[in-house]
């Protein structure tokens, strides 16, 4: 209905678009309406179509620029999949097959990629074994994605943006074992342009998989991750740890970031260094350091002044876990107040020595090096059990 000073109520009869083309299935149209006292006619019109884009007045038409990206559905290419293998039985095809340079083109305007949709992972690629794991994903699911991660590492590509948000069935980007467990799907996004990524609640595994994404600043969508380990390894501009409440292994998870706190409730594994805007790290889980572990390959962690370490046990600490990267007389170290039984102060040659114990409370977790069987405090500043100093 329309209106106008001859008719404020409104006007019940319909008008008739003239001027425009007859749709096809899988195709898009965009086109201007002119809004005429008695008709509407269809002025510049856009017709889409797999990585084309054809203008069908042959002037004016869609500006790449100002179009916004459209998801590309998982769900719909497995319809198309399925159609074109039923009709086409000698002639089959796989998923992959669909995700073309020019699909991905298309639908990724102004740098942001959007991925949604559901893969199917009724047929694991194998049963995960020890450090080969396939996290439940079909060899379908893994040569797909690896053909979006390979267009996305891909910077003449621009893609500064991905959006995982609508993914259901991608449990794991990074490098994933193949099942002859030395060859690799590569579902990492090493040494690309991204600066925006927006995981799933599938995602549950992270490992290497944004190495040396130097414009990364936001990170959000991974609620559900527990493994990172070198997730984020020289993301130089990444400055706010994301959000991974059930992240447990943060070994080399934030080297060569700029990050200044690292606080996380749940991590067991840790290892940071080369983080120059480094203060405090405050990890109360944490039980496993292993030697080297907050020694970096390039600087000290010059910044650091606080080092929570707070677990009631430790399941393993080396002994040289303190070694090379704290600088000598400007870091607190705060330890649970019960392992105070566990630090010796030998006062012939002022040593503070730390033998944590595991969670029976008598094994020792300290993993020696050669016949040093204990920690060596001595350069920190200070060292506190709960509230009570200690050193």
């Amino acid at each position: 209905s329309w209106k106008d000073d001859a008719h404020p109520y409104g006007e019940d009869t319909p008008f008739t678009v003239t001027g425009r083309p007859t749709f096809e299935a899988g195709k898009h149209y965009t086109y201007n309406l002119t809004i005429g006292k008695d008709m509407v006619e269809a002025g510049d019109i856009t017709v889409s179509d797999w990585g084309s884009t054809v203008n069908l007045n042959g002037e004016g038409g869609e500006q790449d620029a100002d179009k916004l990206s459209d998801p590309i559905s998982m769900t719909t290419l497995r319809e198309q999949l399925k159609a074109w293998n039923d009709a086409n039985p000698n002639s089959q095809k796989s998923l992959k097959d669909l995700i073309t340079p020019e699909l991905l083109n298309e639908n990724c305007k102004n740098g942001k990629l959007i991925i949604s949709g559901e893969f199917d992972n009724t047929n694991p690629a194998y049963t995960d074994n020890g450090s080969k794991k396939c996290y439940g994903m079909s060899v379908e699911t893994l040569e797909a994605f690896e053909k979006i991660a390979d267009y996305v590492r891909d910077k003449n590509n621009k893609v500064s943006c991905l959006d995982l948000s609508g993914v259901t069935g991608l449990t794991a980007i990074g490098d994933i074992k193949k099942e002859n467990g030395s060859d690799e799907y590569d579902l990492s996004f090493y040494a690309s342009g991204l600066v925006t990524f927006i995981g799933s609640p599938d995602i549950t595994a992270i490992g290497y998989a944004f190495e040396r994404n130097y414009n990364l600043v936001s990170v959000s969508g991974l609620e559900n991750v527990t493994y990172a380990r070198s997730a984020f390894y020289s993301c130089h501009s990444l400055s706010v740890v994301p959000n991974m409440p059930k992240a447990t292994n943060l070994r080399w998870t934030f080297n060569d970031t700029a990050i200044k706190e690292l606080r996380h409730d749940n991590a067991e594994i840790l290892a940071i260094g080369d983080c120059a805007s480094l203060e405090v790290i405050d990890c109360p889980k944490v039980n496993d350091l292993i030697g080297g572990a907050f020694n970096g390959s390039i600087s000290p962690l010059n910044n650091l002044k606080e080092l929570r370490l707070t677990s009631k046990s430790f399941e393993s600490v080396h002994a040289y876990a303190f070694n090379g990267g704290l600088v000598i007389g400007q870091v607190t170290l705060y330890l649970n107040a019960n392992q105070e039984d566990n630090i010796e102060h030998i006062e012939s040659n002022d040593y503070y020595v730390w033998r944590p114990k595991k969670a029976d409370g008598t094994t020792s977790a300290v993993q020696a090096s050669g016949t040093t069987d204990y920690v060596l405090l001595n350069s920190f500043k200070a060292v506190y059990c709960g509230d009570k100093q200690i050193k």
